[in-house]
């Protein structure tokens, strides 16, 4: 499984939030939430344990998606608990009131983990899979771990949905993929994250350039492939989110080590990144000349059992700190401290704090220190 991000939604830990809804109590579990233009509450309750890796709100509908490892209740009764990770995907109205909700899985590790909604309520769902799947079409079969792009109407009709395979652990293909966006106007359907080695969404072979490339695709409303790129330099890109304009343009933006080259020539830069794509062409803006002296990349896997993987891009040498952080605060594992030369480095954290004592599920945190900067990353636990 790869990291996601979160957006709206969330994950309760045993200290809860509360809103003016009344207090939303639990473990681990997820909560969804509404508010109005004045920020008034419209909504708030759980769902059941499990993790939230996307929320897109559009025609009338609220949709999530992620992955559980229980069962979880949307309001139309309980979908999940097949066995390993369970991806689900659940529709609200803008009111909280369940529209439909779904769970895929079996044995082995499914989860959503990007979704766009669509003007007539619909949506568009990246998912992954390590077994086939069925999503109410065809059965898509991967031969290691897979990506899934699907489309669903407005009352969870399947549309649509189609499979490129994808390898995690082996070093090449379609490494992350963390966002989707549906064009409001021609109903193109962008796909971005990274790659490593060669992958393939639909429109032929891409070779990265460097150890992680920025991925992009784009779809007509049939899913029907428009034109695919993987673009960067040697080093590693990545994206951080990106979006579909009214004319069919996609804009991303995203950071990198070692630079970028988006089409429009090589870009050196240490920080944020930005390009706007139409078709196969890119326009990136001027970005700042100075390098961070060293990037600390998304842990990989995270969610994570027993070990993560963090690396880091030095570009010059020099003294840093890479160590964890429990949720209160406390340094339990100490990754390195000292020196280190330029290029990648590799540090694997095994769940363990520094007295070699397994520590439970739950949320910590990565810190890196350099002179003048700190980086810091969400890690979670699954046991």
């Amino acid at each position: 499984m790869v990291g996601v991000k979160r957006r709206l939604g969330g994950l309760i830990s045993a200290d809860a939030p509360s809103t003016t809804g009344g207090p939303i109590s639990g473990d681990e579990e997820i909560f969804v939430a509404g508010f109005g233009s004045g920020g008034n509450h419209l909504f708030s309750f759980v769902l059941g344990q499990g993790f939230v890796a996307d929320l897109s709100a559009g025609g009338g509908q609220v949709v999530l998606t992620g992955y559980t490892y229980g069962s979880l209740d949307f309001g139309g009764g309980l979908v999940g608990g097949a066995g390993g990770a369970d991806l689900f995907i659940g529709s609200l109205t803008t009111s909280g009131v369940h529209t439909w909700s779904a769970a895929f899985g079996d044995a082995s590790d499914q989860g959503g983990f990007a979704v766009a909604t669509d003007v007539t309520g619909g949506c568009v769902l990246a998912a992954t899979t390590e077994s086939a799947i069925s999503f109410g079409g065809p059965t898509l079969t991967p031969a290691g771990v897979g990506l899934c792009l699907v489309r669903f109407s407005q009352s969870g009709s399947h549309q649509w949905s189609q499979l490129f395979d994808g390898n995690w652990s082996g070093g090449s293909g379609i490494y992350a993929v963390l966002d989707v966006d549906v064009s409001p106007v021609d109903d193109r359907i962008a796909l971005v994250g990274e790659s490593q080695g060669t992958s393939d969404v639909a429109g032929g072979p891409l070779t990265s350039a460097g150890s992680s490339d920025v991925l992009v695709a784009v779809y007509d409303g049939t899913g029907a492939h428009l034109w695919s790129n993987a673009l960067g330099c040697s080093g590693y890109q990545s994206y951080l989110d990106a979006g579909v304009g009214p004319d069919g343009a996609l804009f991303v933006s995203g950071s990198a080590a070692n630079g970028v080259d988006l089409g429009g020539g090589p870009l050196t830069y240490g920080g944020l990144g930005h390009a706007e794509f139409e078709g196969a062409a890119s326009a990136p803006t001027a970005a700042p000349t100075t390098l961070r002296p060293v990037l600390l990349h998304a842990a990989a896997p995270n969610p994570f059992n027993p070990s993560t993987t963090i690396r880091l891009s030095v570009t010059r040498s020099g003294p840093f700190a890479l160590e964890i952080f429990d949720p209160r605060g406390r340094r339990i594992r100490t990754l390195h401290r000292g020196s280190l030369e330029s290029g990648d480095h590799d540090f694997v954290w095994q769940g363990r704090t520094d007295d070699g004592d397994a520590v439970a599920s739950g949320v910590y945190f990565a810190r890196l220190a350099t002179r003048g900067e700190i980086q810091m990353q969400k890690l979670v636990l699954v046991k």
